[in-house]
C-alpha cells in the first residue's frame, strides 16, 4: 500500500501517442471501427540449439531465471530469451502490451478489453531454443463490435472509423486519410523511445503519490489482453473473456 508504480509502457507518455489516442477518442475517425496493431518481424535464429555450457562467473544464472524451470545455462537461451515460452511469449507479449495499451486508450476501455480472440500463426522449427510463434494473425473483438487485428507486419497501430483512419508508426509518423483529418491541428512526431516525459511522469508521482499515467490496472488489462491473444493461438480454437470478471467463458 503507498507504492508509486509505473509501468515501462512509455507510449502513454509520448505526445505523438497521445495525440493519436485522444484524436480518435474525441472522434478523429468517425465512429471506430476496427484497431490494427502490428508486430513487425520476429524470429532471429529461431532454429538455434541451447547447448548447455558453464554459466559466466559474472552472472548469476539461478537469479536470472526466476519464476522459470530450471534448465542448464546456454547462451543461446539469454540471447534468445523473447522466443521461448519459459522467459517470454513472443511478438504478441513484446509489443502487445505498448499498442494494447494505445488502442484502450483510444476505444476508452482501459479498463475492460475484448470478449473474443481467435487467430493463427506460423510456428518455427521443432528442435531449437524458439517455440513461441513467430507470424501472428489475431482477431479480438469488444462488446461493442470494435474489432483489434494484431498481425505481423511493419510496427504501428492504426485506427479506423466510418470517416477515416489515422496511423501511427514505430517512429512516431502519423498518416491518415483523408488527409483533411490532420489539418485542424498540427500531428507531432515523436519517436517511440523518447522517454524524458514518462520519466518525468513517474518522480511526480513520487513527490504527489497520485496514480501514474501507466498505473497497474492499466498495464494489467493491456497485459491481459495479449495473453488473451496468445492463449487462442497456444489452444487453436476461439475463446471467450470476460474483462469485468476476468475469466475465460465456458
Amino acid at each position: 500500500f503507498g507504492t508509486v508504480w509505473q509501468c515501462g509502457t512509455q507510449r502513454r507518455s509520448n505526445s505523438a501517442y497521445r495525440f493519436v489516442a485522444e484524436g480518435v477518442k474525441a472522434g478523429m475517425v468517425g465512429r471506430l471501427r476496427t484497431i490494427t496493431m502490428s508486430f513487425g518481424r520476429w524470429g532471429g535464429n529461431g532454429v538455434a540449439k541451447p547447448e548447455p555450457a558453464p554459466a559466466p562467473e559474472v552472472f548469476d544464472y539461478d537469479r536470472w531465471l526466476g519464476q522459470a524451470p530450471w534448465v542448464p545455462y546456454s547462451r543461446v537461451r539469454v540471447a534468445l530469451w523473447r522466443n521461448n515460452w519459459d522467459t517470454s511469449a513472443g511478438p504478441i507479449v513484446d509489443m502487445g502490451p505498448h499498442y494494447l495499451d494505445i488502442a484502450q486508450w483510444a476505444h476508452d476501455s482501459e479498463l475492460s478489453g475484448p470478449v473474443e480472440f481467435e487467430g493463427e500463426a506460423t510456428w518455427p522449427e521443432p528442435g531449437g531454443i524458439a517455440n513461441v510463434p513467430f507470424v501472428v494473425n489475431v482477431q479480438a473483438r469488444y462488446a461493442d463490435g470494435v474489432r483489434v487485428l494484431m498481425d505481423s507486419g511493419p510496427k504501428g497501430v492504426r485506427f479506423t472509423g466510418d470517416e477515416g483512419w489515422v496511423q501511427i508508426s514505430d517512429a512516431g509518423e502519423i498518416t491518415a486519410a483523408p488527409a483533411s483529418i490532420l489539418r485542424a491541428k498540427a500531428a507531432p512526431q515523436v519517436d517511440w523511445s523518447l522517454m524524458n516525459d514518462h520519466v518525468r511522469n513517474f518522480l511526480n508521482c513520487i513527490k504527489s503519490r497520485r496514480l501514474t499515467v501507466s498505473h497497474p490496472e492499466l498495464a494489467q488489462r493491456a497485459h491481459t489482453a495479449a495473453h488473451c491473444a496468445n492463449l487462442c493461438l497456444r489452444l487453436g480454437r476461439k475463446l471467450q473473456w470476460d474483462p469485468l470478471r476476468e475469466h475465460f467463458v465456458n
